[in-house]
């Protein structure tokens, strides 16, 4: 190589480099959605038309009326970056004689929407496809172009004319725009440079598939769209990184709500397998609510003033996808408040009982034997002394809560029941105490008024027991406003 030929070549990549050093680099991320579904966030409008979103993987353009528009709440700095992951992308074969649009970004949209679009003043940018961005059978590219300012500062390039794409792939696709330039990449490869200059106004509606343009602007049928992110000037947020639990709240029986510091990806945030309760608690349902900061979890049912921990894995930040919580466990009780009132028996009262404890309140008889599933709940303190009236309306109260009611009754004398505890179910524990034996019968209540018969027993038989437990509540309460009703305490 002689002096002047590496003398060229030195230029050459000197120019490249300044080229691409030229290209900015945005970090700060200003937007960011799934596209795994339509939920907006605050202020912000998403309108999906003829297109199908896919939970597991993103928005899905089946024909070519297919539209997805994103009006921002926010409008968008004027120097940015828009990236999209596309898969099952191949214009060679998915592209027809009309013109497809891929991916837009406008400032704003014409009401009419038509052409009268590009004859006002508004900034806009598109990538397109056409059959004839081709040079040869199974190849095919695109057309990227920009408007920063009217219709008259459009510049066009036609790119990758001769690619190949594989539907399989997920391609990246990220467009850059400063006061000067704009540039096109395809998984991190600079495609195209256009000038961008005087832009007019700032970008606010992203439309995916169709352009809101009615002479043959359809859009591409079988891309699927998704994590689209916006960046723009600056470091990232001082709250980047994984998002973290503020608190866990359980408001009834069944219904857990954990709450986070940041918005969730709700894909992510929805995902059974990202929860456990222990001891067991089986997770049937995850909700992202609409703050997008808290997850509702329904669940089978919790036990009274029970200790439980929450474990969470792999929840992602809505606002950057890359950090990811790894495993936190967050201790929680279910202390809801169980009221009885109204008891109708002036001399009875409610109390909670274990192994130790009285059986009457008349009797120094004290509990011998007590299954664990009975143990703590709420009694009715009974008095013996009642154990030989008869009637169908011995005892009313009310409870503000579902529960489930238990009857011990002795054991000696089930084969003579009263009638209103015939219809009752007959379950396989038992009461002991240093009297007697008591067989255990079990009805479910909604809250509001009970009333049960009385003992029908004789001298030598003893009074039934009357305990509840409201584990079988399932009326859930609204939401809180803000969640926090039971402060989670992170286990050591």
């Amino acid at each position: 190589m002689n002096n002047n030929s590496l003398i060229f070549f030195m230029l050459t990549i000197l120019l490249t480099l300044q080229s691409l050093s030229a290209q900015p680099v945005h970090r700060r991320l200003f937007y960011y959605h799934p596209l795994t579904n339509a939920m907006p966030a605050e202020g912000e409008q998403i309108t999906n038309t003829d297109g199908k979103f896919i939970s597991t993987t993103g928005w899905k353009a089946t024909n070519t009326n297919s539209q997805l528009k994103i009006e921002l709440s926010r409008l968008i700095p004027f120097k940015g970056t828009l990236m999209v992951d596309v898969s099952n992308f191949d214009p060679a074969h998915q592209a027809t004689n009309l013109k497809h649009q891929i991916i837009n970004l406008y400032s704003v949209i014409h009401p009419s929407n038509n052409k009268n679009l590009f004859q006002t003043d508004n900034a806009w940018w598109n990538i397109r496809t056409y059959h004839e961005y081709s040079l040869g059978e199974g190849l095919a590219g695109f057309r990227f172009q920009a408007a920063p300012n009217h219709i008259d500062s459009r510049t066009t390039d036609d790119v990758m004319l001769e690619a190949i794409w594989d539907s399989t792939r997920t391609y990246t696709f990220k467009v850059t725009w400063t006061h000067n330039n704009i540039y096109c990449f395809v998984d991190d490869e600079l495609i195209s440079t256009l000038p961008h200059e005087d832009q007019i106004r700032a970008y606010k509606i992203i439309l995916l598939g169709r352009d809101n343009l009615i002479w043959g602007y359809c859009g591409q049928p079988g891309p699927v769209y998704s994590n689209l992110r916006i960046y723009i000037e600056g470091d990232p947020k001082p709250d980047a990184g994984p998002p973290k639990v503020e608190s866990v709240a359980v408001t009834c029986v069944n219904k857990v709500y954990a709450s986070f510091n940041k918005a969730l990806d709700q894909q992510s945030a929805e995902h059974l397998d990202n929860y456990s309760i222990t001891p067991e608690i089986k997770i049937l349902k995850s909700n992202l609510l609409k703050d997008l900061k808290t997850v509702e979890l329904q669940t089978t049912a919790h036990r009274l003033n029970r200790s439980y921990s929450l474990t969470i894995q792999n929840l992602k930040d809505r606002l950057d996808i890359a950090d990811v919580l790894e495993d936190t466990t967050i201790g929680y009780q279910f202390t809801r408040e169980f009221i009885v009132d109204g008891i109708s028996r002036k001399n009875y009262t409610t109390k909670a009982k274990q192994i130790g404890d009285p059986v009457y309140s008349d009797r120094p008889y004290l509990i011998t034997l007590l299954p664990e599933t009975l143990n703590q709940l709420t009694w009715i303190e009974t008095a013996n002394n009642d154990k030989d009236l008869f009637g169908s309306e011995f005892i009313s109260f009310y409870v503000n809560k579902s529960v489930a009611l238990y009857v011990a009754y002795d054991a000696r004398y089930t084969d003579s029941l009263p009638t209103w505890l015939l219809p009752w179910q007959e379950t396989n524990m038992t009461i002991e105490s240093e009297d007697t034996s008591y067989k255990i019968y079990k009805k479910e209540y909604h809250p509001g008024t009970i009333t049960l018969g009385a003992n029908k027993g004789g001298t030598s038989s003893s009074m039934y027991l009357i305990l509840m437990d409201d584990y079988t509540d399932n009326i859930s309460p609204s939401p809180p406003e803000i969640i926090g009703v039971t402060k989670s305490i992170a286990l050591q």
